[in-house]
């Protein structure tokens, strides 16, 4: 009796292992981020360990020993340990993702503000409500809504932020039965200016141009006086077409557009970019292209009729216009992009142990000093460095600089094998803090090529330069701005490279034009 219960208890942890591998093989094949060559050798290695196990338990059997019983559990529970894990991880990047662009608002938010103090004054009932740790300060109600536009005369901006503007003028006078007296300003400055003159008590405007109010001399500190009252959201009923997954999972050139969003918290599709990067890899010949553009650049704004304007203000109205400005510039299409804010560059940079770069001249930022040679950074000290410009040489240039540096570090350390300890890390900066169109399946692919080829990439870093100047822009045309005219030999020199990338040829190795010559012409 007790050796045919040996014999159960040795069989029985047999079926459990072979069981374990028969899960890992099929949980191997399901993850998409394993090259198929990985997961044949995993399922060949896997099924020999499988036929020793069963060989072996025979003749233990045999002989009576009870060796394999422990050997057998031992690899059974790392085997389904391993199985659980794998589709875990997967998950949380889906997860990473999917939470990001769910978090994105493709709405257009048109608010209505008063000044605070006419607010607090007249209506202390409607003040008492103010919650000032949300992006709506207080949203009165349909007949709180008529009450105050009986009252008040509302300023409106239909000259330039026109669509959304005489959309969302239309929905006020519908939800005031055309009670609302109206004053149409020429400009968002000038609608601003109305305002803060007392003109109107009333102001209504897109939220992202008041987002680049707030950026503009002399009107710095509007947004701590007014109060939003009441939001007007507006459906985008034009989007850009989402890429063709095969892009990435060929080996075909693709670009896409970094952006760095200058706020902090929560992060938007729409604001103002103090990073402007267009990185084109080709998985073929293993290029990769990073070009960065002075925020200031002045070229053309698709959402504004193509009118010039500074680059930082087309994300005003999205990234997607970013990102259509930018390809016009290049003559090619970017497909992809990646908005992240400094919340999140602060979060990847620790994520992933900090990064290592050679600072090419010493200058400090607000006590800290940044030595001139090899130094590391962590998220904190990697924020400041590519945010400073004011005690450095060259400016947003340097900058610009700067910003290319972290970023090739970056790029260099998620390629890297050390990667794998800091995943779970990534991971975790990840969730919910970027916005792409890129799919998980897209990056999967991308993944999964790299891991199964392990290619070795070639990085090439242009950084455009301009002459500075002053003009009106599409945005904010009441008022003269500092603007940057990128150099045109050396955007055609970037678009050249692009086109031999896109060729499978090889890019010229040699640096981008010296400064001078004509400007870009928008």
């Amino acid at each position: 009796m007790k050796k045919c219960e040996k014999k159960l208890s040795v069989k029985f942890t047999k079926l459990v292992l072979i069981i374990a591998v028969l899960a890992s093989i099929l949980m191997l094949w399901c993850i998409q981020i394993i090259p198929v060559k990985w997961k044949l050798a995993a399922t060949a290695a896997l099924a020999v360990l499988a036929l020793v196990s069963v060989l072996l338990t025979r003749q233990t059997l045999k002989s009576g020993k009870q060796f394999m019983k422990v050997v057998n559990i031992v690899l059974a529970v790392i085997l389904l340990s391993v199985s659980c894990l794998l589709p875990y991880y997967q998950s949380r990047v889906t997860r990473a993702i999917r939470i990001g662009n769910e978090a994105m608002d493709p709405r257009a938010k048109i608010h209505l503000y008063m000044m605070r103090d006419v607010l607090k004054e007249d209506h202390p009932d409607i003040y008492a409500r103010v919650n000032k740790d949300e992006e709506l300060n207080v949203s009165v109600s349909d007949e709180e809504l008529k009450e105050l536009v009986g009252q008040y005369t509302v300023i409106t901006n239909t000259n330039q932020d026109k669509t959304n503007q005489k959309e969302a003028v239309g929905k006020l006078d519908e939800l005031t039965d055309n009670t609302a007296k109206k004053i149409d300003a020429d400009s968002v400055m000038d609608a601003a200016d109305k305002f803060m003159n007392n003109e109107g008590q009333m102001l209504l405007i897109n939220a992202s141009f008041m987002s680049l109010l707030s950026g503009t001399e002399g009107y710095e500190n509007l947004l701590d006086q007014v109060v939003s009252v009441y939001t007007i959201y507006i459906e985008h009923k034009e989007q850009t077409a989402e890429p063709t997954p095969a892009l990435v999972t060929g080996n075909n050139t693709f670009s896409v557009f970094i952006g760095g969003n200058d706020q902090e918290g929560k992060l938007s599709d729409s604001g103002r970019t103090d990073v402007d990067i267009v990185v084109t890899m080709n998985p073929n010949t293993h290029d990769m292209l990073i070009t960065s553009f002075p925020r200031d650049s002045f070229i053309a704004n698709p959402a504004l009729d193509n009118q010039p304007d500074k680059l930082t203000h087309l994300g005003v109205m999205g990234i997607k216009n970013t990102v259509e400005g930018l390809s016009k510039v290049l003559d090619t299409d970017i497909d992809y992009y990646v908005l992240v804010n400094f919340t999140t560059y602060r979060k990847i940079i620790n994520a992933v142990g900090g990064v290592d770069v050679f600072n090419p001249y010493s200058f400090s930022v607000d006590g800290k000093e940044f030595a001139q040679g090899e130094i590391h950074l962590n998220g904190k000290d990697a924020l400041n460095y590519v945010r400073e410009r004011h005690s450095l040489p060259d400016g947003d240039f340097g900058r610009n600089q700067h910003q290319q540096l972290v970023l090739s570090a970056l790029i260099r350390k998620i390629l890297s094998p050390s990667m794998i300890v800091n995943f779970s890390s990534l991971l975790n900066a990840l969730n919910g803090t970027f916005l792409t169109n890129l799919s998980s399946d897209q990056i999967y692919a991308m993944a999964q090529k790299q891991l199964a080829d392990n290619p070795s990439w070639h990085m090439r870093t242009y950084q455009i330069k301009g002459l500075t100047g002053s003009e009106y822009t599409a945005s904010m045309p009441g008022r003269q701005l500092s603007v940057v005219y990128p150099y045109a030999q050396q955007i055609e020199f970037v678009a050249e490279q692009i086109d031999h990338l896109e060729n499978n040829e090889q890019p010229a190795n040699k640096a981008l034009p010296e400064d001078g010559g004509d400007v870009y012409q928008p």
